[in-house]
């Protein structure tokens, strides 16, 4: 049992860091969509969203190979830090004397120095975290999260409500924020101390980036997947549908969140658990778990989805509610496919993960030129869903060549019935009924999946007796 206490142990761990940030990020949804038009809202999405593609580009997605290499008893960790951060500058670097010719582009016209330093800081304030888990300060990790968010949030009420900044006030947020974040990490982690110019070697960073490198594009394939979808509505719909796109996403963070939090732990158990004989029936167990609470989470958030949106936001945005739906099914789709993906980390079988994603982010583009043209901003729901669904059913092909993970099918195909019934029940009917059907619809939910819920309820309350 104690792998199992391990994992839910740091779950916990990161969960509280994570959800901090994320209740802070959702709380202050009503703030930006009054102080932000829906224009500038959808160019503050464009650009974190090219952010969260350049970094591991830049980087040469070298935080992955930092928190690997950092996992291994065998490695130096000086070592790692000292030849991640060589490679990190070296990108950062190339990227900034890439400015002048940016700028003729006129990429990001204004704001893109705004753009390069938030890129800058993000890729150092992420190494650093990952190595703060690869060095067991788990704590660190996610309170640091919790201390970024925290000063967006406050910065964002300071420069967007108090000094009116709109647009560069909200960037300037996001700047000061990764600044503080790098800050606390120094402060709390031996990283910069790590550091020796001694350590340098080039075959140290060579074996780094022949792991970090084939991760990279899977990340841009599933950015692809993930985001591209808003270049295209851009290109279709304007910036303002990207606006009202942006709150959309907002809900299916909350699945996020618990993906992103799972991610964390899972990834540490896989590498300490990778030796052993019954991982196969672990990795099970866990899956079947995880995957009620991800069905469990969307299903909650559907019985008060449009109630949700017609009080949270201004009443531009409520249109929101017709794709986020589809969103939510596809953020359990992504949960699903970064189970799978852990198994290529902790077995360095990186090369696995752009395979298995070629194909995904080839089929999002093409769904998103079709649907979007056609369904409008439901026509990016219905092309995530997809494209992440072949996604997650490839990794389950992939993977088993190397560890197989027994799946209830029947158990799994009951919950997307009944996803499938709430979601016409949202696009059907209005007010309390709806609330009241999609409450029924949940409760059914929990009755297909009622072993595990009795066996949850079960492992509560024997923790609650060893406790006392």
């Amino acid at each position: 049992m104690g792998k199992y206490k391990k994992l839910v142990g740091n779950s916990f761990i990161f969960a509280v860091g994570n959800l901090g940030s994320k209740l802070i990020s959702f709380v202050l949804v009503p703030l930006y969509t009054y102080y932000l038009t829906t224009k500038e809202y959808g160019q503050v999405d464009l650009v974190t969203t090219t952010v969260s593609l350049m970094i591991p580009i830049v980087s040469g997605g070298i935080s992955v190979a930092v928190l690997r290499f950092a996992l291994d008893k065998g490695v130096d960790k000086k070592a790692v830090v000292t030849n991640s951060t060589v490679i990190a500058l070296i990108g950062i670097l190339i990227t900034a004397l890439c400015y002048p010719l940016l700028s003729l582009t006129g990429a990001f016209n204004k704001i893109l120095l705004a753009f390069i330093m938030l890129l800058a800081f993000q890729i150092f304030t992420q190494i650093i975290a990952q190595f703060a888990r690869g060095n067991g300060q788990v704590r660190v990790f996610a309170f640091n999260g919790m201390i970024k968010t925290l000063a967006i949030g406050l910065l964002n009420i300071y420069f967007l409500v108090v000094l009116k900044m709109g647009l560069n006030g909200y960037l300037i947020s996001l700047i000061l924020a990764e600044i503080i974040s790098l800050i606390y990490l120094s402060i709390t982690t031996p990283y910069f101390k790590s550091f020796s110019t001694k350590l340098i070697s080039k075959s140290f960073i060579k074996e780094m980036l022949m792991f970090s490198v084939p991760t990279i594009p899977n990340d841009v394939l599933w950015w692809f997947v993930n985001s591209a979808s808003r270049y295209f509505i851009l290109y279709f719909l304007g910036v303002g549908a990207n606006g009202i796109y942006a709150v959309a996403n907002k809900i299916p963070s909350v699945i996020s969140m618990m993906q992103s939090v799972f991610s964390q732990a899972w990834q540490i158990s896989l590498v300490e658990e990778i030796d052993s004989e019954n991982r196969g029936e672990f990795h099970a167990n866990i899956f079947k778990y995880y995957a009620f609470l991800l069905f469990f989470t969307a299903s909650s958030i559907m019985v008060i989805l449009k109630w949700l949106l017609g009080n949270l936001v201004q009443s531009s945005y409520f249109t929101s509610w017709e794709v986020t739906p589809f969103l939510l099914i596809s953020a359990i789709y992504s949960g699903f496919i970064g189970f799978y993906g852990q198994f290529y980390i902790a077995e360095k079988k990186t090369r696995g993960l752009m395979n298995t994603s070629i194909i995904s982010g080839i089929l999002s583009i093409v769904l998103n030129f079709v649907f979007i043209s056609m369904f409008g901003l439901i026509g990016v729901g219905l092309a995530s869903m997809i494209s992440l669904f072949v996604g997650w059913m490839i990794r389950i092909y992939d993977t088993s060549k190397f560890i197989i993970v027994k799946i209830d099918i029947k158990n799994i195909v009951a919950n997307h019935i009944v996803l499938a019934l709430q979601v016409f029940l949202i696009f059907k009917f209005d007010g309390l009924i709806l609330i009241i059907l999609e409450t029924i619809c949940l409760i059914i939910l929990l009755f297909v999946n009622g072993d595990i819920v009795k066996g949850t309820i079960e492992t509560i309350r024997r923790t609650i007796r060893s406790k006392k």
